[in-house]
């Protein structure tokens, strides 16, 4: 990622993750298995994903799209627009293979080649967590939904972001 890129994140970063540090958590628990039950060994469907979800903040209206491209693929659009014009974006792509396993790939700015993220445990419905250790910032990626509110948080490095979306379709 170029410095001046990076900087201009993490400056947005930081400034939602003081708006939002206020905010309380979403309420409610996480279905996992029941007790003296195995807990699943990949990740549930993400078809709880698909859809738009919007939130405004101080940077902007943001707009994240979620699509099933395939029995295995997803992908996603984040748009961040203030005064009419997009000040950021980001594609995204969930793809699970053969074995179970997710991959997230991110690319803010459209940014070539997309930064790879695994999906980590805990395996629960309606929640998504990846992560990628050597990536500068973030390292983790969470996706939450309870009800029509869908949260996302990344973290790493120090520093945490979290936005609320409310289902916009």
């Amino acid at each position: 990622m170029h410095r001046w890129l990076a900087r201009s994140v993490v400056r947005t970063i930081t400034a939602t993750a003081l708006l939002t540090a206020s905010c309380a958590p979403a309420t409610g628990t996480p279905t996992t298995a029941a007790p003296g039950a195995a807990a699943p060994s990949e990740v549930p469907s993400l078809d709880w994903l698909v859809g738009t979800w919007t939130t405004q903040t101080p940077e902007g209206l943001v707009t994240e799209q979620w699509s099933k491209q395939s029995a295995t693929t997803w992908v996603g659009r984040s748009d961040t627009t203030k005064d009419g014009a997009v000040v950021f974006f980001e594609q995204m792509r969930l793809e699970r293979a053969a074995d179970g396993t997710v991959t997230f790939f991110a690319q803010p700015m459209g940014r070539t080649p997309a930064t790879p993220f695994r999906a980590v445990p805990p395996f629960v419905a309606q929640q998504l967590t990846v992560e990628n250790p050597d990536n500068e910032f973030p390292q983790r990626i969470e996706y939450r939904r309870e009800g029509e509110t869908l949260t996302a948080t990344i973290s790493g490095a120090g520093q945490q972001a979290q936005w609320q979306y409310r289902r916009g379709d």
